[in-house]
């Protein structure tokens, strides 16, 4: 089993450097993490409840001290996403003739 140290020590830190520079610049920023939390919070409590209003008023709730547009619409965004991504999961499998939940699923 190799260590994350090894894969380090094997290409000379080039590999790491190289990741650490094009993927983790844009998330470390705490901007952004913080307005993907509030994103995907947003879509838990919109899939979790059927209710995407309820999830996008808990995010903005969440960062009301940090509220800012874009959030807002990354939380809008991330909620209509995954309420149209599990209404269309559940009809395929209802459609195959799959019992997926209770009176409240059937959409």
């Amino acid at each position: 089993m190799l260590a994350p140290r090894r894969c380090g020590r094997w290409t000379g830190g080039a590999l790491k450097a190289r990741l650490r520079g094009s993927l983790g610049a844009y998330f470390r920023q705490p901007v952004e993490t913080r307005d993907y939390v509030a994103a995907g919070t947003a879509a838990g409590i919109s899939t979790s409840f059927f209710a995407p209003i309820a999830g996008i008023l808990f995010a903005v709730e969440q960062g009301s001290s940090w509220f800012s547009t874009g959030m807002l619409w990354h939380a809008v965004l991330a909620a209509g996403t995954a309420l149209y991504v599990t209404i269309v999961l559940i009809s395929v499998a209802e459609s195959e003739g799959e019992k997926v939940g209770g009176t409240a699923l059937h959409v």
